[in-house]
């Protein structure tokens, strides 16, 4: 760590030590309060010295965030990257988005409008401090402290705790909120907000009305945060308007005005999304099925019920959440050894929850059980995982610190309350700090698998080392082949290069199969997997390593490289593309019966990706364009219509149709242009009496040459 960091975490444990020493030699007053009509446990309240517990409490959870904040996670995501250059467009079109439209409602993150109140965030820290890794992810930080602020006062001010500062540690030291607030992800947001409408809403609900526009403040924008987490905010809103229908209308007759006014803050709170969906009507759709959610698959309803109710279940499974390594979630969002939750918390977390189970007719403890079960939600919709399912810990730290609280409290009797809450604050500190220097020490090589299904290590280094070199000549030209590295790298792009810097993207698969016009300002960047094929390969005679990137275990990653072709690269390429052409031949089953389909070479996917009935599944050419595919049914059949879902904006399509001796029964071509992003094509054949025995569909992509890469996801007929 640097001296800085340093420095920080010794005044970090400087605080915790002298709290400690505080309160082992100072008389500390104690002094009852006023019976709440909520008891949970306690009925006296730390004076003075709760202040310095809660300001330590907040300086251990920024400290332990903010240092090593740029090296852990040692990824920076698109996802992280895309809020701030979706900030900076809106910035330089006049706070427009793409389509003209004023403050938009939410912006696209690749292919699906999922990100909202992220983009908003980011526009101050922009503007002060340009596209930076650390002020990107500080935002997030920053906004994740306020949540921790916002359950510290619901547990002080609500539940009249003793001990309701060490929820801010509770919250600090749990391995999934440690992990994810150190990030930009838009998660982050949506839980944060959602601790503070909890909070105002149960101000509202325990004597202090007008907190009910807070409240619906708080909760837009933990709506508006996550798309993901619609569902669980929406059905809370529900369920605390009917179960809380006496108390509001109760208001409403006290305070029409009040209230009224509130209905109407509801409506302007709502409009946004009412415009997005008259706008975008079938995004909600289109985004489950990009996430290959269950709910848009041809399944019965009775399946579906049970994927949901097997998905909803595993999100409050308790070894999900405790048991150290789970094998649900992506390494990149783990800490190795760690559960979500640390498993030592657990009695104190069950203790917390059969005290609000104990209490349930009371609005507090109603509210937190409500919150604990909404927060599986989000993965109910299509599957488990800690950053949909991330809501889960905000509960969970609420219960733990009730729980700690009551324990706590049968042993003040015992043990000098001067000693045991300072105690209990330098305990939960130096776990914190632990926690930081186990994560920015030993994380960047707890796991080995740095690619794109691992932790995607490289963007900041490859896209600034890039950066540096376009920088010092403005002549060269820097060509990546990011597909099997990052998710979304257009996001990065723009992140880290500016427009007049050149850089660009290309397919390694369909870049190389073609002889390029090299020149001594081309600069390629490719990964270890992608360098050996280069050096392997004999149409380049040199492959000169301009500079190297390695790993965080110290393996080679990235090679910087300039490449000379070989003087026989066009008999070499030629001899590939008449191997590459040759037709493949597979066999399969189709309505039951086995079928012969050859087919032009697929470096994706295979002939049964074509009958599975999933929109999905695709099959795609190495470099060849068109695609020929020839089916041989098993016996001869009707057809009267074909119908194609290709992955092409402007498409050719030739079908021939084929009788039982052979002879041509129909041949007819179509061009499609401006197709959308899903399209289906149908090719009707509509006086075709004699069975079809063979068909043969030849399907061209129109916006690219004879190498081009031609992807098809169904074929069907009736």
């Amino acid at each position: 760590m640097s001296n800085l960091a340093l420095f920080i975490l010794a005044v970090v444990l400087a605080m915790a030590l002298d709290a400690l020493i505080v309160f082992g030699r100072r008389r500390v007053k104690w002094r009852p309060i006023s019976r709440p009509r909520i008891r949970l446990n306690l009925r006296l309240r730390l004076q003075t010295p709760e202040t310095w517990l809660f300001s330590i409490a907040l300086l251990a959870f920024l400290v332990t965030r903010l240092i090593g904040l740029e090296r852990f996670p040692i990824y920076f995501f698109t996802d992280e990257a895309i809020g701030t250059v979706q900030a900076a467009e809106l910035i330089d079109n006049g706070l427009r988005g793409p389509d003209g439209e004023l403050f938009p409602t939410y912006f696209k993150n690749d292919q699906s409008y999922s990100i909202s109140t992220s983009v908003y965030a980011q526009i101050v820290p922009y503007l002060l401090f340009g596209k930076s890794v650390f002020a990107t992810r500080a935002t997030s930080v920053l906004i994740a402290l306020t949540g921790a602020i916002a359950s510290a006062l619901l547990l002080k001010n609500i539940f009249h705790l003793r001990f309701w500062w060490a929820v801010v540690l509770i919250w600090s030291i749990t391995p999934a909120w440690f992990l994810h607030s150190r990030t930009a992800f838009e998660h982050v947001l949506w839980v944060s907000f959602f601790a503070w409408f909890l909070y105002f809403y149960l101000q509202y609900r325990t004597g202090r009305p007008r907190r009910i526009f807070l409240a619906l403040l708080a909760g837009a924008l933990s709506f508006y945060s996550y798309n993901g987490g619609q569902l669980g905010v929406g059905l809370m809103a529900v369920l605390l308007l009917l179960i809380d229908a006496r108390h509001h209308w109760r208001i409403v007759r006290q305070r029409p005005r009040l209230m009224a006014a509130a209905f109407i803050w509801a409506i302007v709170l709502a409009l946004p999304y009412v415009r997005f969906q008259a706008q975008h009507s079938s995004e909600i759709t289109a985004h489950l099925r990009l996430l290959y959610s269950y709910w848009v698959e041809d399944i019965p309803p009775s399946q579906k019920a049970a994927n949901f109710a097997s998905e909803y279940l595993n999100g409050l499974r308790p070894d999900y959440w405790y048991a150290p390594d789970n094998a649900y979630d992506l390494i990149r969002h783990r800490l190795k050894g760690y559960g979500h939750i640390l498993w030592f918390t657990l009695p104190f977390a069950v203790i917390g929850l059969l005290s609000c189970l104990k209490n349930v007719r009371q609005p507090p403890a109603r509210a937190v059980l409500l919150t604990l079960l909404i927060a599986p939600l989000g993965g109910a919709l299509v599957a488990v995982s800690i950053q949909r399912d991330l809501l889960f810990v905000l509960p969970a730290a609420l219960l733990t610190a009730i729980g700690l609280d009551a324990l706590l409290t049968r042993l003040t009797p015992r043990l000098s309350p001067r000693w045991l809450a300072g105690g209990v604050c330098a305990v939960l500190t130096l776990i914190n700090v632990w926690l930081m220097a186990d994560a920015v020490i030993n994380g960047p090589t707890w796991f080995d698998d740095y690619g794109l299904y691992g932790m995607q290590y490289g963007s900041k280094e490859v896209f600034q080392t890039a950066r540096d070199y376009l920088d010092e000549s403005p002549q060269t030209i820097v060509t990546l082949f990011p597909q099997t590295w990052f998710n979304g790298p257009g996001a990065l792009l723009q992140f880290f290069i500016r427009p007049d810097q050149a850089m660009q993207f290309q397919n390694f698969d369909d870049f190389f199969p073609k002889k390029q016009n090299l020149t001594a300002y081309d600069l390629f960047v490719f990964d270890q997997i992608q360098y050996d094929q280069i050096v392997a390969d004999p149409q380049f005679s040199r492959v000169e390593v301009v500079r190297t990137i390695s790993l965080p275990d110290g393996r080679t990653g990235f090679y910087f490289v300039r490449l000379t072709y070989s003087p026989y690269v066009e008999e070499l390429l030629a001899a590939k593309r008449a191997a590459r052409n040759q037709p493949e031949t597979e066999r399969v089953t189709i309505n039951g019966e086995a079928s012969r389909v050859m087919h032009t070479p697929f470096d994706t996917g295979d002939a049964a990706a074509l009958f599975d009935g999933q929109r999905d599944t695709l099959a795609c050419t190495y470099a060849l364009n068109p695609a020929v595919i020839t089916i041989t049914f098993a016996s001869a059949r009707s057809l009267s219509e074909l119908t194609l879902l290709p992955d092409l904006h402007n498409a050719e399509v030739n079908v021939r149709l084929l009788g039982d001796d052979g002879q041509l029964l129909a041949d007819k071509t179509r061009v499609y242009r401006n197709l959308p992003s899903t399209p289906s094509v149908d090719v009707p054949f509509p006086a075709l009496t004699a069975p079809v025995r063979a068909l043969s569909l030849r399907l061209t992509d129109l916006n690219a040459d004879d190498m081009g890469r031609v992807c098809l996801r169904e074929i069907n007929w009736r």
